[in-house]
């Protein structure tokens, strides 16, 4: 058993702010499987978890975060104690600013409302000033 998580890449950011408190991920991967690039970034205790779920050959440009557009999806997981809860983005976006497929590095901004998909809880998270720079190869 660990209580922290090992560091990555020091080329590797993902930030962002979670109801106005800073949000630095230690442990960031990112990964393609089957046409769907996964990006995740978690604190190094693990109890905070942000991800993005985007098509690997995802250009530049803006998208929209939510459940009208399946292909583009925000996250947060919050773990406490022996439970954690997982919110999906509601309404926000994701932007696109470069995707080498060459280097295997994408660029981009996001930010986005988080909700209970269960619709379990009412409490929402607001994510915002979203910056990731990952490496997704192999």
């Amino acid at each position: 058993y660990v209580t922290s998580l090992p560091s990555t890449s020091a080329k590797d950011t993902l930030l962002a702010s979670i109801d106005g408190k800073a949000f630095t991920a230690i442990n960031i991967q990112a990964a393609t499987t089957s046409g769907q690039m996964t990006i995740i970034g978690a604190t190094s205790d693990g109890t905070q978890s942000i991800g993005l779920l985007l098509p690997a050959n995802a250009a530049p440009g803006t998208y929209t975060l939510g459940p009208a557009n399946p292909s583009y999806l925000g996250a947060y997981t919050l773990i406490g104690g022996s439970s954690s809860t997982g919110f999906v983005s509601s309404t926000g976006s994701v932007t696109i600013t470069a995707n080498n497929t060459g280097t295997s590095r994408i660029k981009g901004t996001f930010q986005f409302t988080a909700v209970d998909p269960t619709g379990t809880t009412t409490t929402t998270h607001a994510i915002a000033s979203g910056v990731f720079s990952v490496y997704y190869g192999q």
